[in-house]
């Protein structure tokens, strides 16, 4: 059987010579040592690997530093609140984070349900840019997802706003505003 050598422009005989050691390859030209240096194949061999793990270790390198990217990337500001005197661990805690033209009027722009344990809950708003906003909470006992009144127009379930404003009548959103400006915040709301 005959190999065609592209380098050599040679022909290489795969069957030893009757006779030999098989420790050379018989050609139409000469004898090759294959013992002594490596062949074609072992040099392409070594040359692939080398590039695969070349390839491998600037990959795992380019994905290292993304993501040490995005660690110390951080979007917004975020607003962790609590609210430790809720009446039971009945029903769930409604909140959101309103703007001036969200305020009383709908959903804020972010809004949160949260289970109650041990007459507590904490929260976290996340991605807040910096601005002036407030934050309600509602204990909606009955999960109804929204305020029961009684009669008179009172509510019959707590609530609670920043700022912590409880005097009589409508929420009102300059009592509950607060301004981010670039650091975390952590509130503490009373209902």
């Amino acid at each position: 059987m005959w190999l065609d050598l592209p380098r050599r422009n040679q022909k290489v005989c795969l069957t030893p010579k009757l006779g030999d050691d098989n420790s050379s390859l018989k050609t139409n030209s000469s004898v090759f040592q294959y013992s002594s240096t490596p062949s074609f194949v072992e040099n392409l061999n070594q040359s692939l690997k080398t590039n695969i793990m070349k390839t491998v270790a600037l990959s795992l390198t380019l994905l290292f530093v993304s993501l040490m990217g995005l660690a110390q990337e951080k979007e917004g500001i975020q607003i962790k609140v609590t609210i430790d005197n809720v009446t039971s661990d009945e029903g769930q805690v409604l909140a959101g984070l309103h703007t001036v033209d969200t305020f009383m009027k709908g959903p804020g722009i972010q809004n949160t349900v949260q289970s109650i344990e041990n007459g507590a809950v904490t929260f976290t708003f996340t991605d807040v840019a910096p601005g002036t906003y407030a934050i309600m909470a509602l204990h909606d006992v009955n999960k109804n997802n929204r305020m029961d009144y009684q009669e008179g127009g009172m509510p019959k379930e707590s609530y609670g706003m920043s700022g912590n404003d409880m005097s009589f009548g409508p929420p009102n959103f300059e009592m509950a505003k607060f301004e981010v400006n670039g650091k975390d915040l952590e509130l503490n709301i009373r209902f």
